[in-house]
């Protein structure tokens, strides 16, 4: 849905307690459960479903994608100094991987 706010977490139970969340059911989220991202340049993406090819595969669209590192000239405050790196509002609708659609927020605010 357009306008609409993804968190991506590590552990719910460690995320509500942090952040004093009662529940999540009102927030969209992915919670992984293997593995980590490490500031080494990963990619998340978000994608939604497109065809099904010859071979009865589905095919994925991409609809956004962030290099995900902690060097300038992305935000550095969010590598270990408890800031998080968060997406303003007024920029939610731009594309992710523009390293100026991004700020470090000393109070994050989760799902809003």
């Amino acid at each position: 849905t357009p306008g609409q706010v993804i968190l991506l977490i590590k552990n719910e139970a460690a995320f509500k307690a942090e952040y004093g969340v009662k529940s999540l059911s009102e927030i969209t989220y992915f919670e992984w459960l293997v593995g980590s991202l490490s500031n080494g340049g990963e990619k998340p993406e978000l994608q939604m479903p497109g065809d099904i090819n010859a071979q009865g595969q589905r095919q994925y669209i991409r609809i956004d994608r962030v290099s995900y590192d902690d060097k300038a000239p992305w935000p550095t405050e969010p590598d270990g100094t408890g800031q998080s790196l968060t997406k303003p509002a007024a920029k939610h609708n731009l594309y992710g991987n523009d390293v100026e659609n991004w700020q470090a927020a000393v109070t994050p605010t989760p799902g809003t």
